[in-house]
């Protein structure tokens, strides 16, 4: 899997970092008794790639699932420059990464160009792209 942070996280937005810490554990709410993450901390800059590289069940799609809201830790903190990513606009906050899931359908292009064709991606893709 590979997380792209814009260059620039929204237009109105001069962000640097996105950061996981306090040791960010999550417990999805299908069940409550398992630990998914455990301990997990993560610090991004803007205009970076990373991967998450790992064995099936290591929690590559769960932290992938946190950093983009679609579960709520159950510790932990996610900030966006100090700022707790829940008191943000989901909306607004999901524009501001791509993502090539594990499965991913790709264009026979550059990774690059994949990410920035988007739905409401705000950047051009040109040829040399």
């Amino acid at each position: 899997m590979v997380l792209h942070c814009r260059s620039k996280f929204a237009d109105d937005c001069d962000c640097t970092k996105l950061t996981c810490r306090h040791n960010v554990e999550l417990r999805y709410p299908s069940r409550p008794g398992v630990l998914s993450l455990a301990g997990v901390s993560i610090h991004m800059e803007r205009g970076k790639s990373y991967a998450f590289c790992g064995t099936s069940g290591a929690g590559k799609s769960s932290i992938l699932a946190v950093l983009q809201r679609f579960y709520n830790i159950t510790s932990g903190s996610i900030t966006l420059d100090g700022k707790d990513i829940r008191a943000m606009d989901v909306k607004e906050y999901r524009n501001m990464m791509g993502y090539v899931s594990q499965e991913p359908v790709l264009f026979e292009e550059t990774i690059r160009w994949n990410l920035l064709v988007c739905p409401g991606c705000t950047h051009e893709v040109f040829d040399s792209d």
